[in-house]
């Protein structure tokens, strides 16, 4: 199921700004909606990916994706900090320090 984040996104922007976290930054169709929103100033955004698989793409798929922050989420600063939160918020359910710093390493959790 193909879903536009553009329209979404004009809404979305007509009430106030906002910076969004996107997973996949390496997806084509990402980027492609990516470098749209950005063209069209709808939101800052965070691409989540590896920096150089990113731009090595974007540039096959002539997107310009420049005004795009990216994180590289495996080698990040925030890991420690992102684990700890993440057992804090999910004790209660059991979470350890060790399911945690599995499940930080999916983009999807760390986004």
């Amino acid at each position: 199921m193909k879903i536009d984040l553009v329209p979404i996104m004009e809404k979305i922007a007509k009430k106030k700004p906002v910076k969004v976290v996107v997973c996949e930054g390496w997806d084509e169709r990402v980027l492609q909606a990516v470098a749209e929103i950005l063209d069209k100033k709808l939101a800052e955004i965070i691409l989540l990916g590896n920096p150089e698989e990113i731009e090595k793409k974007a540039k096959e798929l002539k997107v310009d994706v420049s005004k795009a922050e990216i994180h590289d989420f495996k080698n990040s600063e925030l890991k420690d900090e992102l684990i700890e939160k993440l057992v804090e918020v999910r004790k209660h359910k059991g979470m350890t320090l060790e399911e945690a710093k599995k499940l930080i390493e999916d983009e999807n959790y760390f986004g």
